[in-house]
């Protein structure tokens, strides 16, 4: 299996410092010891996300560990728990292999954004580089297909704040009143976000995300595409993997893609990124959206090929699994008993009398792959 440390290893230092999760610009986290807070400096538009010490801290952290390699250590605020590791073990195989330290340690640390409290030159990429590519302004600076971006709304719009992630601080606005409301909450509790309107996309084919590497020479890796699955409110909470379609999707979308590779690379920025690409009823395409960090459906898309080894073509990711009245135990033992596929647990956190999970799950048709999902919860 290819792991998130194999694409950095020629590109940062044995030992280098992972740090798998998202500090907070919260206002009701500020002076939290419980959380990695940005206060003053790199402020992340987050106000419309889940500020939960499970969610935020063990559960979306936890999630890229069993693709994240033995070269490199991590930095995790609790570990998972023992049997789940072992359950990656088995069905990744010996690449799982898991390092822990501190933070702040003499060591580069990848991070998905910068960190106010680290210094500079513990990060990996310069955190005012990584802070300026991570602003949704930055796709207009890109010749790149992408939606038109708007001075003032053109309903149907969408409303964005500048640096948030998973869909949280994105807005379709088909009435000009709710454009009003929306402007006036982001006024009042992100007073410093920046804001992008752009016209709505129409008769939407496809939503992908494209799985890149790039290294600090400026070449790139492709990794893969997975297609995006999103909720009524536009909140992303999952993705499919389809292996049998990658080389049509590569010679479909790499062209939209590298001019965002080129323009990142011009700044300073290296390491994994996806970039998010619609295309519409007309085949048209529009970059919509670039994270230059490790991804929410990275395990999904590093596992995938691992897993085809054993037959499996299809593989979907689900966020928010949770199943009532159940230990780690019995879910382990259920994800390992699946036939006609397989499941692989990624996170898993208790709740109040339920387990909260993510999981990926692998067969031959995604009709199956939903199948194995709907039977697990």
């Amino acid at each position: 299996m290819q792991t998130i440390s194999d694409l950095y290893k020629d590109d940062v230092p044995e030992d280098t410092i992972f740090v798998l999760e998202y500090p907070t610009s919260c206002k009701e986290n500020f002076g939290n010891p419980a959380f990695l807070v940005n206060s003053t400096r790199y402020l992340l538009d987050d106000e419309y996300r889940d500020h939960d010490y499970e969610s935020n801290r063990l559960e979306k952290p936890h999630r890229n560990l069993a693709v994240l390699g033995a070269r490199v250590r991590a930095y995790v605020a609790e570990p998972p728990s023992p049997l789940l590791v072992a359950h990656w073990q088995r069905k990744l195989g010996e690449k799982v292999k898991l390092r822990y330290c501190e933070l702040g340690e003499s060591a580069p640390h990848v991070v998905l954004f910068p960190l106010q409290d680290l210094p500079s030159e513990l990060h990996a990429v310069d955190p005012d580089v990584h802070f300026n590519v991570y602003s949704k302004n930055f796709i207009g600076e890109i010749d790149c297909p992408q939606a038109t971006i708007l001075s003032e709304p053109k309903l149907p719009c969408v409303l964005k704040v500048s640096r948030s992630s998973g869909g949280h601080g994105t807005w379709i606005i088909h009435k000009m009143e709710d454009f009003d409301y929306w402007m006036s909450c982001i006024s009042s509790t992100m007073p410093n976000a920046e804001t992008v309107i752009t016209e709505l996309v129409q008769e939407v084919k496809y939503s992908f995300c494209c799985h890149l590497y790039l290294n600090k020479c400026g070449q790139l890796t492709w990794i893969g595409v997975t297609e995006k699955i999103m909720d009524d409110h536009n909140i992303w909470i999952g993705a499919v993997v389809n292996l049998g379609k990658q080389e049509e999707w590569e010679r479909l979308l790499r062209a939209t893609t590298e001019p965002v590779v080129d323009a990142l690379h011009a700044k300073g920025y290296f390491g994994i990124l996806g970039v998010d690409v619609l295309v519409d009823s007309q085949g048209k395409q529009y970059v919509i959206d670039i994270n230059p960090r490790i991804l929410g459906s990275t395990p999904l898309m590093l596992a995938s090929y691992e897993l085809q080894k054993h037959g499996w073509e299809v593989g979907i990711f689900l966020t928010g699994v949770i199943i009532k009245d159940a230990t780690t135990e019995t879910l382990i033992e259920k994800a390992d008993d699946v036939q006609n596929g397989e499941m692989i647990i990624y996170s898993m956190v208790k709740r109040e009398n339920a387990v909260a999970c993510q999981i990926g799950v692998f067969a031959k048709t995604l009709a199956e792959c939903k199948a194995i999902a709907d039977a697990f919860y």
